[in-house]
C-alpha cells in the first residue's frame, strides 16, 4: 500500500491551468465594477444580435424547428460527423460551381468555435505553430494555447483599409509551422478582403505548402458595396478548412450549429488530416438532433430577403453610429464592411485620465453604465468595440452617455508638468 494517497492533493492539468482566456477576464472583471444605478445598463460588448429582441430568426426557422419536434423520432443520436441529412444539407447549401462539395466533405460541430477547435487540433501538434491575424478574435489563441501549439501573429495593415501584411506573414514561416488561420470577412475591423487580395494570400500559401483555416462565420453578411469570396472557390491547389456555422447569418447564435467544409481538390488531407478529424468529431459528438434534422427545411423555406434585410439594418446602424461618433471629439469610429461590430479609436493623449482603452471602459462602465470591450483584448490598443445590432433608441442612449463622458475627461491639449 506504499502508493496509497493519505491526504487530498487533486491538481489540475498543468496544461489547462496556463490558459488564459482574456473575454473570460474581462466578463469577470465587468463584475467588479460598480456602475451608476440610476442608468439601466447598455451592453455594447456583447456579440449576440438576439440580445435585445430587435433581431428575430424568420419564423421559417422556428416552424422547422416545431416541426422536427412533432415529428418521428426527434431525440435519438445522430452520426458522431452530423447526421447525412444535415450534412447533405450543408453541403447544397453551400456549394458552387467553382467549389463543388458533398456530405462527405461536411462535419457538423459544436458551432464555428467547436469547427476550429477541431481544425486546429487535428492540423499542428504541440511545439509546431500556427500563423494567427492581429488583430484577432481571442479565441484562436485560446485554442491553440490548450494544445500547446505556438502562435505566430501577422499583421494587419490599417493604413491599406487593414489588408493582411503578406510579406510579414511570410517571414514568420518555418519548419514547425502547420497551417495558417484567415479570418474573412475579418473582425473585430470589419472588412472583406478583395478578390486579389485572397488570391494574393493563396500564392504564399502555395508558396509555402500551407493548408489554410478559413474563418468564414461572417460569409455573405457583407454590406453595399463589398463582396465576399470564399476561399475555397479561389483555391485551386491550396487544401482548405472552412469553419462556419447557423449562428450569425441566421440570428440563432445559441443553438451551435457549426460546420467544417473540407475544400481539398487534390486530396491533400485524403491522408492523415481527414481521418483526425472524423476520428476527433467522434469524442465530444455533433449538435442535437432536434438542430440537425431542422436544417434541410431552413436552408430551403428561409427567403433571401430575411437576409437581404438583416445586412440592411445593420448597414443603417453602422452609418447612424459612424455619423454620431464622427462628432464627438477625441473618438475617430472605423467604417465596417460587414459583421456586427465597430471599432472606435481612442486619441489616448487627448484623454489623460486613463492610461489606456481598458481603465477608460471600466470608467465609462462605472459612470453611464454602458459597456464596450477594450481593444487590448484583440491586440488592437487604443480602441473600443461597440456592437451594431441594437435598436436605435439604445444607440442614441448610449451615445449621448459616451458623448458626456467624453466631454468630462477630454483635454484639447493635456496638460503639462511645470
Amino acid at each position: 500500500m506504499a502508493n496509497r494517497r493519505h491526504h487530498w492533493d487533486v491538481p489540475a492539468c498543468s496544461r489547462v491551468r496556463k490558459i488564459h482566456n482574456p473575454f473570460m477576464k474581462y466578463f469577470v472583471d465587468s463584475t467588479k465594477i460598480k456602475p451608476n444605478t440610476n442608468k439601466d445598463v447598455i451592453a455594447l460588448a456583447v456579440g449576440d444580435p438576439t440580445f435585445y429582441g430587435n433581431m428575430p430568426t424568420h419564423a421559417a426557422v422556428m416552424d422547422a424547428m416545431m416541426k422536427t419536434l412533432t415529428g418521428n423520432n426527434p431525440n435519438g443520436y445522430v452520426d458522431f460527423l452530423g447526421s447525412m441529412e444535415a450534412r447533405k444539407a450543408i453541403a447544397q447549401y453551400i456549394t458552387s460551381t467553382e467549389t463543388p462539395l458533398q456530405a462527405e466533405n461536411i462535419i457538423v460541430t459544436l458551432g464555428c468555435i467547436g469547427a476550429l477547435d477541431l481544425c486546429i487540433a487535428c492540423i499542428a501538434n504541440p511545439g509546431q505553430n500556427i500563423l494567427i491575424p492581429r488583430p484577432q478574435f481571442p479565441i484562436y489563441k485560446v485554442i491553440c494555447d490548450s494544445y500547446e501549439i505556438e502562435v505566430k501573429f501577422y499583421d494587419s495593415m490599417p493604413e491599406n483599409n487593414w489588408e493582411m501584411n503578406l510579406e510579414h506573414m511570410e517571414s514568420l514561416i518555418d519548419q514547425k509551422t502547420a497551417a495558417i488561420l484567415i479570418n474573412n470577412p475579418a473582425t473585430p475591423m470589419g472588412v472583406v478582403y478583395s478578390k486579389r487580395h485572397l488570391l494574393d494570400f493563396l500564392a504564399v500559401a502555395e508558396r509555402n505548402k500551407l493548408p489554410v483555416i478559413a474563418d468564414e462565420i461572417y460569409a455573405h453578411m457583407v454590406f453595399s458595396g463589398s463582396t465576399f469570396y470564399s476561399l475555397g472557390s479561389l483555391s485551386k491547389t491550396v487544401p482548405i478548412l472552412s469553419c462556419c456555422s447557423l449562428s450569425k447569418r441566421f440570428l440563432v447564435p445559441g443553438w451551435r450549429v457549426g460546420w467544417i467544409a473540407i475544400h481539398d481538390r487534390n486530396g491533400v488531407f485524403e491522408k492523415q488530416v481527414c481521418q483526425t478529424l472524423k476520428a476527433s468529431a467522434g469524442i465530444l459528438g455533433s449538435p442535437s438532433a432536434v438542430h440537425q434534422k431542422a436544417l434541410p427545411d431552413i436552408f430551403k423555406n428561409v427567403p433571401s430577403k430575411f437576409f437581404d434585410d438583416t445586412v440592411a439594418y445593420l448597414e443603417r446602424n453602422a452609418t447612424l453610429l459612424f455619423q454620431i461618433f464622427m462628432e464627438i471629439p477625441g473618438l475617430t469610429p472605423l467604417m465596417p464592411r460587414t459583421a456586427i461590430f465597430m471599432m472606435i479609436k481612442i486619441s489616448l493623449e487627448k484623454f489623460p485620465e486613463f492610461q489606456d482603452d481598458q481603465e477608460m471602459a471600466e470608467q465609462l462602465a462605472t459612470e453611464q453604465n454602458v459597456y464596450c470591450m477594450p481593444g487590448e483584448l484583440f491586440l488592437l490598443p487604443g480602441y473600443l468595440r461597440i456592437t451594431i445590432t441594437l435598436p436605435e433608441d439604445k444607440i442614441i442612449e448610449a451615445c449621448d452617455r459616451i458623448k458626456q463622458f467624453c466631454a468630462k475627461y477630454y483635454k484639447s491639449s493635456p496638460s503639462t508638468a511645470v
